[in-house]
């Protein structure tokens, strides 16, 4: 994974949750990894903390039609992608507080995920989840409330019967080629 000082990125995965995503999502950064993972994001508005020169969509418009929110993807995700959309995997809570489900969608159909299948609970199925790349949940956090923590902080990860992790087949489907 070193070559002489540097790193080698083409051999590393790349997950950031919440805040941490946008650095790690393939506009952002300038070479190519083998996975990359978003879960509990992508949000707009973080970004504007690492290039603040960047335009945001960071609150939805009314469409005066339906009188519904659109949510635009953030600008920044129009910027070149050294990662091939092929090796890019989201997953969220449907209920998640700080980063709108609608909001994640138009980013993921930014970033060119909608290309790999419809957007898939993970609950009550099981993997590969039709090979799609864009994964929610609806499980009930172990940390009441944490809906956006549920899906990659240890804590508020909902439980099995047995004390394991939920989603430990969803990671391994999100993180294991």
């Amino acid at each position: 994974m070193l070559q002489t000082s540097a790193l080698l990125w083409s051999t590393l995965m790349a997950c950031g949750g919440s805040g941490g995503a946008a650095p790690t999502t393939p506009p952002t950064r300038p070479t190519s990894v083998v996975r990359q993972i978003v879960p509990a994001s992508t949000d707009p508005a973080i970004d504007q903390a690492n290039d603040p020169h960047v335009a945001v969509n960071p609150s939805p418009s009314v469409d005066p039609k339906s009188k519904l929110f659109v949510f635009l993807p953030a600008t920044w995700l129009g910027r070149p992608n050294v990662t091939s959309a092929s090796r890019q995997f989201a997953f969220i809570h449907e209920q998640d507080q700080l980063v709108p489900e609608a909001q994640a969608r138009a980013n993921w159909v930014a970033l060119g995920l909608d290309a790999f299948g419809p957007v898939t609970a993970v609950d009550g199925a099981t993997a590969p989840y039709g090979n799609t790349h864009r994964l929610t949940t609806r499980a009930v956090p172990a940390l009441a409330g944490a809906f956006h923590g549920a899906t990659v902080v240890d804590v508020a990860t909902p439980r099995t019967g047995t004390g394991g992790s939920l989603f430990e087949s969803v990671w391994i489907y999100l993180a294991f080629p």
